[in-house]
């Protein structure tokens, strides 16, 4: 799973100094790097009405093929003990039996997919980085009203922040968001590394699947 983002250059000038702002987890100690210049979550959630991704992925967990843990949340240091555990154990939380859960997924409505993203500076350049996805479930009441979105599963899971992508792998175009970002919020819970100065971009990004 990657996200491919348009790569902007940033002028720094010589004020912009870097300022860490502690949060060791596995996914986002690689910011102590100094090449590092800035760092936040800027995670999303996307509604996959087309690409069906919730579907591929439970379709492959089924399968064996991936692999997927409980929902766990990024910014706490829980994810440094993922524990990967088969479908039936995770329907077995969710829903609470062991047996017969996949059946209570409606798959045409199996579509908000909730993405974990670090986006970092790295001299001079935006970059991205998804260490995992979650898939999500609506919830109704029995009269059928809708209350929401529950997180079914992580999985995805990337524990390298610059991978390389082999370029023969076919993508799938799944989606695309735009945003306005600025690296002053300092006291933002989804901070990771600050810059003096401010400095504003654009960011677009297109989520798509890669079929290995």
């Amino acid at each position: 799973m990657i996200k491919q983002l348009t790569v902007l250059l940033l002028l720094l000038s010589n004020t912009s100094i870097a300022q860490n702002k502690p949060h060791p987890t596995q996914f986002d100690k690689f910011i102590n790097k100094p090449g590092i210049q800035w760092a936040a979550y800027a995670s999303d959630t996307f509604n996959f009405d087309r690409a069906d991704l919730n579907n591929r992925l439970l379709n492959r967990l089924t399968k064996k093929e991936i692999k997927a843990s409980l929902p766990l949340d990024s910014r706490t240091t829980s994810v440094n003990n993922i524990k990967y555990i088969p479908l039936d154990s995770i329907n077995s939380v969710y829903f609470g039996a062991s047996t017969g859960m996949d059946n209570k997924i409606d798959t045409t409505r199996f579509l908000i997919t909730e993405i974990t993203q670090i986006l970092y500076v790295e001299k001079g350049i935006l970059k991205s980085y998804i260490p995992f996805v979650t898939p999500a479930l609506p919830v109704y009441l029995s009269s059928g009203k809708y209350l929401g979105e529950s997180f079914y599963f992580n999985t995805a899971y990337n524990y390298k922040y610059n991978r390389k992508f082999r370029k023969k792998n076919k993508l799938i175009f799944l989606g695309q968001t735009t945003s306005m970002l600025k690296n002053d919020l300092e006291q933002s819970k989804d901070q990771l590394k600050t810059m003096y100065g401010k400095i504003y971009w654009k960011h677009s990004g297109l989520m798509c699947w890669k079929i290995r």
